[in-house]
């Protein structure tokens, strides 16, 4: 129903002489299989691209929510996240030291 109506007012759009040559040369763009391809393609790729976004959310969400848990359990997680990372750094320096002997 709603493409024969548009049907109908590109038919009429395409009698006139300067918008009807566009009109015409946009449906023949259209029509090619070349662009129904492509169209197609591009739609999967935006497909996949909202699926992995979706994805990308929901574990924003979840770290987010456990981000929250964790400072409403204790501040103590962070005010001991600078004695771990300095902890890593000598250990990372150890097995760089061993690693050149």
């Amino acid at each position: 129903m709603f493409k024969n109506k548009i049907r109908k007012v590109v038919r009429k759009f395409a009698q006139f002489p300067v918008l009807g040559k566009i009109i015409r040369v946009s449906v023949a763009i259209f029509r090619s299989p070349l662009y129904r391809a492509e169209s197609i393609e591009l739609r999967h790729r935006v497909d996949f691209l909202e699926e992995q976004i979706r994805n990308l959310q929901g574990s924003m969400n979840f770290n987010n929510v456990e981000l929250i848990k964790l400072r409403q359990e204790s501040d103590n997680f962070f005010k001991s996240i600078p004695f771990e990372v300095r902890r890593l750094r000598r250990e990372v320096n150890n097995l760089e030291k061993n690693k050149v002997m």
